[in-house]
């Protein structure tokens, strides 16, 4: 029976497991997904991964993608009562076709989305185009929908194929289910994934243009209109607000997934684009950086995100919105199921959540004032 080839998606959490048995394997191969330097977002970081093999890093950083892709900067809130178990962000919630579109047109390169469909009717063709890729050093990047209803995970979209191993019956790809790294699925099967191959650079834009352009964008994410009940930007934090008034977490079950993530979205950006960190991390920042006439604007809209919560990181954050809701027992580090069932404690909950909006309102009349 002849061999069949195997490829490894890499894993988003944990460390990239090295088999005895691989043939092909990128270098420098790191976590790509950190709770710890607030890297939460992992269609972010696989972009950063294929930018640096592309010879982009430069230019194309993390933080420079996470604008970009409007994660960093939009509050995200979904409805449901159940969990979706994607990433828990614009890139989650909007994956597809369309997004990858606009994200690839932002940096002037081309790219080929092959969907599920697409894949499985034409299998062995863009399995020997993944294997050149490979081959060359390029990673993959997949959307996965499999089993996203199920799976216990809170980022279940975005992966990245790097590196290929010999086997004769399975594909193996990373789902961090039950603790494991990746998970087998048979090559016989059909394959629930979209694959995003980048091509050439088409356009050679500055980066200067490329901030301009995303700052240009960000009143757009953050008044994206709701879509299958998720909400962004200000819009979130009322519907979670709506959501506490008539008692949905009560006898919440699936907190993390339910709640948590949410909590992790407020921490990451209000890290991100702070006073404090903002110089760091926010694009809104590098462009004042570049161009003077941003920096007022820079400033006020930093103020609003560290009106969110000062701080973040691996200690949590030490004030702001978040430190009150920690407080009130319903934050991330401090959840009680007690803290709903007062009327009186849900008051001010609640109104955190709204003054919260209320400071997303605020970056939005900013950027408009400003950008004319």
């Amino acid at each position: 029976m002849s061999k069949q080839t195997v490829f490894i998606l890499g894993a988003l959490k944990g460390r990239f497991i090295m088999n005895k048995k691989q043939n092909n394997i990128h270098p420098n191969i790191r976590d790509l997904f950190s709770y710890g330097n607030a890297k939460n977002f992992a269609f972010d970081n696989c972009m950063e991964f294929l930018m640096e093999k592309l010879g982009e890093s430069k230019k194309l950083d993390y933080w420079v993608i996470t604008g970009i892709t409007g994660n960093g900067y939009t509050p995200v809130y979904n409805k449901s009562d159940s969990t979706t178990a994607c990433d828990y962000c614009v890139s989650g919630y909007l994956a597809g076709s369309d997004y990858v579109n606009y994200i690839f047109d932002s940096i002037g390169y081309g790219h080929t989305y092959v969907t599920s469909e697409e894949l499985n009717a034409d299998k062995s063709r863009y399995i020997q185009k993944l294997k050149d890729y490979i081959d060359r050093g390029v990673p993959v990047i997949a959307i996965s929908y499999s089993n996203a209803s199920s799976s216990n995970i809170d980022a279940l979209t975005h992966y990245l194929y790097v590196r290929q191993e010999d086997y004769k019956k399975t594909l193996l790809f990373s789902k961090k289910a039950n603790d494991e790294l990746y998970h087998k699925l048979s090559a016989m099967e059909s394959i629930s994934q979209d694959w995003i191959f980048a091509e050439e650079k088409i356009h050679d834009i500055a980066l200067i243009d490329i901030c301009r352009n995303v700052v240009m964008k960000l009143p757009y994410w953050l008044t994206f209109p709701e879509r299958n009940g998720v909400f962004f930007g200000p819009s979130a934090y009322r519907a979670w607000a709506d959501d506490i008034e008539v008692g949905r977490y009560k006898g919440e079950i699936d907190v993390f997934h339910n709640y948590g993530v949410y909590m992790c979205n407020l921490a990451t950006i209000a890290w991100a684009n702070n006073i404090k960190d903002a110089p760091y991390a926010s694009i809104i920042n590098r462009l004042a950086q570049m161009d003077s006439q941003y920096a007022d604007m820079s400033i006020q809209i930093a103020e609003q995100y560290f009106i969110l919560g000062e701080e973040n990181g691996m200690h949590g954050v030490n004030s702001g919105i978040w430190k009150d809701l920690e407080d009130f027992g319903a934050g991330l580090n401090h959840y009680s199921r007690d803290a709903f069932l007062s009327k009186e404690n849900c008051v001010k909950i609640t109104g955190k959540f709204r003054e919260a909006a209320h400071c997303m309102d605020n970056v939005v009349q900013i950027l408009q004032k400003n950008l004319i």
